[in-house]
């Protein structure tokens, strides 16, 4: 009977089973520390996108791989690839989710799919505009968006930053900044050189030939006879391997330089600035800024040598 006592007090002393171990703390979510970012902004408006895209790749973990991708690429790249567009055509979910229209917006650009030499980039910032409703976003207005630039980029990054944990009025900026919406607008030729300079030199007869070209050839065509045209041998003779480079759209040159190009194989050339004509270079481009080309909106660069003959 003592036995039996002792047995029913040592079960009733064993100590309780321990409950079981709390599942450990979920991870914390990646966050975005931007204050570096804010910091320079406030600093310099018109900071260059390709920093803006630096700046939250480093400190924006919480953005999706693909936009993080593309970002990085635009960083180190600049905006000759087209890094947004790709993530659009591989990864439609991500860029449907900046877009309201998704990839169905490329299919009603101008200039994408065929040449068409009447529609130029204002066109497609519309197309952006309207496809993709970014007048919701709140970011700026029609005419801003109109002259800026990484368009597809800004809308990519707009649609994922608010999701990252970014305050609405830092999206805005960031926004901004990825479409260059606040730096200055680039002056014509024409705004740069606004009138004719004096000739540096005696007067010379000029030959000109078409030597590269980025756009549509009948549109280089139509450029390079109206520069044939201009009185360029008013501004003396000219040195070896001269050349004009011009970017012309909307009936003027909207950039230009004078450049030396030397031909070293069959497809090889070699470019550069012309140095050490300073007069003779002004003289040049105050003519090419007051041609009046044939009026396209489509972007078209060319580079015409003038041969002293």
């Amino acid at each position: 009977m003592r036995s039996a006592a002792l047995l029913i007090l040592a079960a009733c002393s064993s100590p309780a089973p321990a409950p079981p171990a709390a599942p450990p703390p979920p991870r914390a979510a990646p966050v975005c520390s931007t204050a570096e970012l804010d910091r320079k902004l406030a600093e310099y408006p018109d900071i260059g996108a390709e920093l803006v895209a630096a700046h939250l790749v480093e400190s924006c973990p919480a953005l999706p791989e693909p936009v993080r991708a593309a970002l990085r690429q635009f960083a180190e790249a600049g905006p000759d690839l087209p890094a947004a567009e790709h993530v659009a055509l591989e990864h439609p979910d991500v860029w449907a989710h900046s877009c309201r229209d998704g990839a169905r917006v490329f299919t009603r650009m101008p200039a994408i799919y065929a040449p068409d030499t009447e529609h130029g980039p204002r066109d497609i910032a519309r197309a952006y505009w309207d496809g993709c409703a970014v007048e919701s976003f709140g970011i700026g207005t029609l005419d801003e968006w109109q002259h800026g630039a990484h368009l597809a980029l800004a809308i990519l990054v707009h649609g994922h930053l608010a999701e990252a944990g970014i305050a609405p009025d830092r999206v805005r900026a960031y926004t901004r900044a990825l479409a260059a919406l606040d730096a200055p607008r680039p002056q014509t030729l024409a705004q740069r050189y606004p009138r004719d300079t004096a000739a540096p030199g005696p007067r010379a007869t000029i030959a000109t030939t078409l030597d590269f070209y980025l756009g549509t050839k009948s549109l280089a065509d139509e450029y390079a006879d109206a520069i044939a045209h201009a009185d360029l041998g008013a501004c003396g003779p000219m040195p070896p391997h001269a050349a004009l480079k011009l970017v012309i759209a909307d009936g003027a040159a909207q950039d230009g330089s004078v450049v030396t190009v030397e031909h070293i194989g069959p497809s090889s050339t070699t470019e550069n600035d012309l140095r050490g004509h300073e007069p003779l270079k002004t003289c040049l481009l105050a003519r090419a800024a007051a041609i009046a080309f044939p009026r396209h909106a489509a972007v078209t660069t060319v580079v015409v040598l003038m041969t002293t003959k």
